[in-house]
């Protein structure tokens, strides 16, 4: 593994780690109650985070080029109009409930991390990245001190907030300073266009997954249902491991179309067949591990939600393909055809099977993969 390799898995192994520690940490340092109310608000900022990330982060990842500072300037300008319009709700939701409020500047705290992260990646600035996620750390690492010693959810978000609060200022009115005007400067209504379909997107596949769990938690046997959740958590090394592919191959695809290069193109895609077969193996192993581990019995939820893992992770080169060509359009018919598929297999096994969360979930991936495809190699003929 190349050290560029090395410190953007750690980068987002960091990023992992601050997840898992405000999941795990909580309920063994604070009452039962308070420990709930956080992970609750957890999984809101999680849905939040990942939004913003697709609203600004896939225009900066996908469409810079060589005007990556402009995007980057204009992407940071709408973050703030959007952060401003916020600020009066926030101050609002704080003064009736301080608990409240405090999560929400938090949850803008972090969506802002999150962009600052990108802009720091789509620049290849690894290092700017980790030193980022490493504050990251300490700030969560200091809050579950404050949590610990004052039981306060209001101080727990507030520490948290306060000490990534000088950064994430920093970085706003750095961007918002004049810069060199471009040649070719970046189009506000393709960057919008852009990122609010990538919003849709990633909307979809939240509701094909995470949606599907509450959709069919009344349908489904405790034990199947714990068990798919279960296998769908500790499968989430693909998540972490595609999260870091994107990171670094979605920047190499924005380059390989601007050049027209399709010798670097089936290198680059060689490269990802290569480290998704890697991911494959370190999953597998996670799986049969857990199998073994435990007393299920049962072996269709690991089948199923591995294929589903699989293919969709394979896909992946498509997805990076057409955000580069900006058919964005594309990757979210895809998604859409996927998610009407996945309700309609659910649907029809809900009542033979206590394991249609899995079954729909691996209808989804074989769609998603086939229409991605489609479009990818219509894409590739037109580029070509």
């Amino acid at each position: 593994m190349s050290k560029d390799s090395f410190f953007r898995y750690f980068d987002q192994g960091l990023i992992a780690l601050i997840i898992l520690a405000i999941n795990l940490i909580p309920p063994q340092i604070s009452s039962s109650e308070t420990a709930a109310h956080i992970l609750y608000q957890a999984s809101w900022i999680l849905l939040g985070s990942s939004i913003a990330a697709a609203l600004f982060g896939v225009p900066i990842m996908a469409i810079a080029n060589s005007d990556s500072a402009n995007v980057i300037k204009k992407c940071t300008s709408m973050h703030i109009t959007i952060l401003a319009a916020l600020t009066p709700l926030i101050a609002v939701a704080y003064y009736i409930d301080s608990a409240t409020g405090s999560f929400l500047v938090f949850a803008c705290i972090w969506a802002t991390i999150e962009l600052i992260r990108k802009s720091a990646l789509s620049m290849n600035r690894i290092v700017s990245s980790l030193a980022i996620s490493l504050g990251g750390v300490i700030a969560i690492a200091s809050a579950m001190a404050g949590l610990y010693l004052t039981q306060s959810i209001t101080v727990f978000w507030l520490i948290a907030t306060a000490l990534n609060l000088p950064l994430c200022l920093y970085y706003l009115i750095s961007n918002l300073t004049p810069k060199a005007a471009s040649e070719q400067p970046a189009s506000t209504s393709v960057i919008l266009k852009t990122g609010l379909q990538s919003s849709l997107s990633f909307i979809l596949v939240w509701l094909s997954t995470q949606g599907l769990f509450i959709l069919l938690y009344q349908f489904t046997d405790n034990s199947a249902f714990i068990e798919q959740k279960t296998l769908f958590s500790l499968l989430g090394v693909f998540t972490l491991l595609m999260t870091v592919q994107e990171n670094r191959f979605q920047p190499l695809y924005r380059n390989i179309i601007s050049k027209t290069d399709i010798v670097s193109l089936r290198k680059t895609e060689r490269n990802i067949h290569f480290e998704n077969t890697l991911i494959a193996v370190i999953a597998l192993f996670t799986v049969l591990a857990w199998y073994f581990a435990t007393d299920t019995g049962g072996y269709i939820a690991i089948i199923l939600l591995y294929f589903y893992r699989l293919l969709f992770s394979a896909a992946k080169k498509f997805v990076y393909f057409l955000r580069a060509q900006n058919l964005h359009r594309q990757i979210l018919l895809s998604n859409l055809a996927a998610f009407i598929a996945a309700l309609i297999a659910s649907a029809a096994i809900l009542k033979t099977s206590p394991y249609a969360i899995s079954y729909a979930l691996a209808v989804y991936s074989v769609v998603f993969y086939l229409v991605t495809r489609s479009f990818y190699s219509f894409g590739v003929k037109r580029w070509n």
